[in-house]
Parts: structure tokens; C-alpha cells; sequence
């Protein structure tokens, strides 16, 4: 508990050790020169005298006296007496908490010091704390002699009422809103601040990838009854930015422009909203676009809402629009659960329809799913996690309405209602190794099963999102396992160099060349961000 709010005081030891300007005194004690080397400070209030004597005090010895001094010399002669300690323990005024839940380190027969006392006054206020009485206070209301060297110490308690919050301050944020802090942090205004913990928030509030820089938060008393937690951070750039682009000379003098690149945009208006953009242009091949927005919170309820859109042209076989929309429902800062429904819409193109085997290629499709799944993300930062897991799972379920040509004896048009499942689980641990490295491993399970399947149903599977090692979207297949492993060295907070080991298996459906098998993949890559992204 940060130091802002717990009054402690002790009616016969003062915590202060200072030493007049260019003062070196020597300390002699029952006629030996005593350890003593207090820090210098140049305007002191206290004599050299008044220092020594409460220095001693600290230490337990009740009954120094300064027998005599050499000020030429600048001794001190000291006579000890006895060092007090402890008989017996007794709290005043602890009515609201019970006393059994105070673990205090002062016991009988104990030296009575400056330390031992603070130690016990801080896990009475501990105690207290966790019940959220954050403005308590304790005194050290008497020390009784029963003789020269042992006492009974009395310590009061001034409970106060219990601390409600009354704000969250993010001092240097010109971005963040209250309603998502309050959110990461699980924290309400008007709340009982019970088992506050400063460390467990800044955790929190790195975790999200939000801040560049958190620091500790600190309490601060704003009425007589709550509080307000300030915490100083720095907010990390809104965006980052990628593209490559390249002309690629095909056969016959002409070209084609290719490439990739990506947006991503964080902490949208201050309330932690999210816009992704990727493009990819592959050389001849695929055109692929992938839109994301998500709102963590709507209408300042622990609800999420997620919109995206994803549009696909493989060559001249087919382009596929997808839609999807996800509603969630945050049970903790953490843990999500959530329904999506999403549309997709499939049209072949002149590849697309030829016939093959008695039916076309790709059908002229229209496919409805609803689903439903949960998000847990226990990590210590959202863009380069060091420690903690991860779990994703979705499960869809839909109808697929296709028409196509069928030539058996002659040319007919064939519609069927089709059913569709998919599942989708992701899996990641991550373990902090010695010094700035870590080890990640995890899985993920893709699978799409239906009575009839075409190209178009099948998972888009290589690259650096899902089988490493591979082309982009490689392969295509109706199961997709995959188990990797890598070993990352940080290089700062969010830039790291890792080697990775991936192991996926992979089974198609019925296609023309069998991809049935296990696909290894290894390397070595890194993680760099810059201000540009």
C-alpha cells in the first residue's frame, strides 16, 4: 500500500537522522565508539546531541543519556542503560476487522526499535486495507515499563470508514477515457477499494498495449470517506503502417503490380477501439483484403462489438465476400465470451466453372452461420507477450446454399441446401525464461466438415500467420493441426529476435492432388517496431 495515505506515529521515536553542515562526531557508548554515520544534511533542526540520543531510541535504547561531550574533539559519551523489550501486545480500537487476521511481526521478548514497531503498524494497515479501510490510522498510544528493560506496548487504531474510489487519474494520457481504464482495471467509482493493489493495475494497464509506459499508481485521499488513484503513463503512437509494393514483368510485355500492406489502428477515441486493414496483391494469383473494427465496450457495458469483412479473389477460379459480426460479453477484464453470425457469398469465376468429373468447380453459393465461442487472455502485454496464455475457441455451424452445373448424361443445374460446421481452437503459453528470453508454444485445430465441401469451403493454410516455412496460403484443407515452438530473445519491451519450430498436419477433401500429411517448418525471424510501424 503506497505511503500517500497510511499515518503512522510514534509518540517517542522520530525518524530522522541528520547531521549539521560539516559536522563528524564521534559517538562513544558505555565506552565503546558506536556505529554511527547519519547523511549530512545542511539545514538540520537538530543538534548533533538531540541526534545521537534518538538515533538510540530507534534502536531501543529507551533510558540513553549523554553523559558528557568533547565539543573540541566533537565526542559524545553516551550511557546506554538497558535495551527495552517487549512483555505484551495490546490493540485499541480495532472493532470493524478481526483481530485474528492481523499478522504482526512484533512478539514478546522482541527488541523494541523503530523498525520492528513500523513493520507492525504496516500489517495492521495491511489488514485493514483489504477490507478497503485505506484511510486508517495507527498510533503507538503508550509504552508501559513494568521495569527498566521490558514494557507493555499499546498500539490504537483510528479506523476511519471505508474508502471509496472516487476517480482514476491517468496523468500524460490526452487519449485514454475513464470507461476503458475502468474497465482493464476492473475498478468503479463509488466502490469499496478492498485488496487494492497498485502493481496488480499497472500490470493490467500494460497488458493492453495501450501505454508505452506505465508507472506505479499511487492513492490519494480526495474527500474525508474516498480516494483518487493517480497513475502517470505515457500512451503508445495511435497507429502503425506497412507497404511493400513490386511490378511484376509477366510473359507477353506486360506487368502486374504486387505486394502487401497493413494498418492497424489502437485506442480508437480513448476507448480502446480497434481498426485493422490488410491487403495482399500475390504475384498472379490471390488478391486478398481483410477489414477489422472492434469496440471493447458499448455504451460504456461490458459488451463488445466486433464488425469485419474479408474479400478474397483467387485468380480467375472464384472471389468470395465475407461479412461477420460478433457481439461479446466481458465476464472479467479478461475473459470474453461471445455470439457471431456471419454471411458469405461465393461466385465463380471462368476457371471456376469448369466441369470436372460431372460437376463444377466452384458453385454460385450463399452461406449463413451462427457460432458462438469464448476469448481468455491472461498476458503481461498485448503486443509482446513475456508471460501468461492465451485461449480462443469458435464454434460455427450453417447452411450453405449452392447451385452449379452437373453433366452426367446432359447438362442440368443442381441446388442444394448443404449443412456446415467449423471449429476453430488457438492455443499459446508464454514461460519467461533466464534474463530477456522466453520460450512460447502452443497449438491450433481447424476443422470444416459438410456432406459436400468445394475449394471455396477449405481453409487457407501458409505463411506467417499459420504454417511458417510455407508459401502464403499454400495449401488448402478441411483439417488444419498445428503444434509450433520458439524461442524469443527481447530485444526491448515490444522487439524481439525468435527461432521457431512448427509441425502441422494437414488433410484435404476429395481434391485432385492429395495434401495428406505432416508439414514441418523451421527459421529464425524478428519482431521490429518503429515509428513508422
Amino acid at each position: 500500500m503506497t505511503a500517500y495515505l497510511r499515518s503512522f506515529s510514534l509518540c517517542l521515536f522520530v525518524f530522522v537522522t541528520v547531521l549539521s553542515a560539516n559536522a563528524q562526531w564521534q559517538l562513544v557508548a558505555d565506552g565503546e565508539i558506536w556505529p554511527w554515520s547519519p547523511d549530512e544534511i545542511a539545514e538540520s533542526m537538530l543538534t548533533p546531541e538531540q541526534q545521537a540520543i534518538r538515533m538510540l531510541h530507534q534502536e531501543g535504547y529507551l533510558h540513553a543519556v549523554v553523559d558528557s561531550q568533547d565539543t573540541q574533539s566533537r565526542v559524545f559519551f553516551v550511557s546506554l542503560g538497558d535495551r527495552a523489550r517487549v512483555r505484551t501486545v495490546s490493540f485499541l480500537g480495532i472493532e470493524s476487522i478481526d483481530a485474528k487476521t492481523i499478522h504482526s511481526p512484533l512478539k514478546q521478548d522482541d527488541w523494541i526499535t523503530s523498525d520492528i514497531l513500523t513493520r507492525s503498524a504496516e500489517a495492521i494497515l495491511d489488514a485493514y486495507s483489504e477490507e478497503g479501510y485505506l484511510l486508517a490510522e495507527v498510533v503507538i498510544e503508550a509504552l508501559i515499563p513494568l521495569d527498566s528493560a521490558r514494557y507493555d506496548v499499546v498500539m490504537r487504531v483510528q479506523e476511519g470508514v471505508p474508502a471509496r474510489l472516487d476517480r482514476i487519474v491517468l496523468q500524460g494520457a490526452k487519449r485514454t477515457g475513464q470507461v476503458y481504464v475502468r474497465h482493464v482495471s476492473g475498478l468503479t467509482p463509488g466502490s469499496v477499494l478492498r485488496s487494492f493493489s497498485p502493481t496488480d493495475m499497472q500490470r493490467k494497464l500494460e497488458a493492453t498495449g495501450v501505454f508505452s509506459n506505465v508507472d506505479t499508481p499511487a492513492l490519494y485521499q480526495a474527500t474525508d470517506s474516498s480516494v483518487a488513484i493517480h497513475v502517470p503513463v505515457t500512451e503508445s503512437p495511435p497507429g502503425a503502417f506497412d507497404l511493400a509494393l513490386g511490378y511484376e514483368r509477366a510473359e507477353g510485355g506486360r506487368g502486374a503490380l504486387v505486394g502487401s500492406g497493413s494498418l492497424a489502428l489502437r485506442n480508437l477515441f480513448g476507448r480502446g477501439r480497434t481498426l485493422e486493414l490488410t491487403l495482399n496483391r500475390a504475384p498472379g494469383q490471390l488478391g486478398h483484403v481483410l477489414v477489422n473494427a472492434e469496440a471493447p465496450l458499448v455504451l460504456g457495458l461490458p459488451l463488445s462489438l466486433a464488425v469485419s469483412f474479408e474479400g478474397l479473389q483467387q485468380d480467375s477460379t472464384y472471389g468470395k465476400r465475407d461479412y461477420g459480426l460478433q457481439l461479446g460479453y466481458w465476464i472479467d477484464s479478461s475473459t470474453q465470451i461471445f455470439a457471431s453470425v456471419a454471411r458469405e457469398i461465393t461466385r465463380p469465376g471462368l476457371a471456376g466453372t469448369e466441369v470436372i468429373a460431372g460437376r463444377q468447380r466452384i458453385p454460385i453459393a450463399d452461406a449463413l452461420f451462427i457460432g458462438g465461442g469464448i476469448h481468455i487472455r491472461q498476458v503481461d502485454h498485448a503486443l509482446s507477450p513475456a508471460r501468461g496464455y492465451l485461449l480462443s475457441m469458435l464454434a460455427e455451424t450453417g447452411t450453405k446454399d449452392a447451385e452449379r452445373i452437373v453433366d452426367i448424361t446432359e447438362p442440368v443445374n443442381e441446388q442444394n441446401s448443404l449443412h456446415q460446421g467449423r471449429l476453430s481452437v488457438q492455443g499459446r503459453v508464454y514461460v519467461p525464461l533466464r534474463g530477456r528470453s522466453l520460450l512460447v508454444s502452443g497449438g491450433e485445430i481447424m476443422v470444416v466438415r459438410s456432406r459436400q465441401l468445394d475449394e471455396s469451403d477449405l481453409f487457407r493454410v501458409g505463411g506467417a500467420q499459420s504454417l511458417r516455412g510455407y508459401d502464403e496460403q499454400r495449401f488448402r484443407a478441411s483439417l488444419v493441426t498445428r503444434l509450433l515452438t520458439e524461442f524469443r530473445y527481447l530485444i526491448d519491451r515490444v522487439n524481439y529476435g525468435f527461432g521457431f519450430f512448427d509441425l502441422g498436419y494437414l488433410e484435404d477433401h476429395k481434391t485432385a492432388q492429395s495434401i495428406n500429411g505432416w508439414y514441418p517448418g523451421f527459421g529464425v525471424g524478428f519482431q521490429i517496431s518503429t515509428a513508422a510501424g
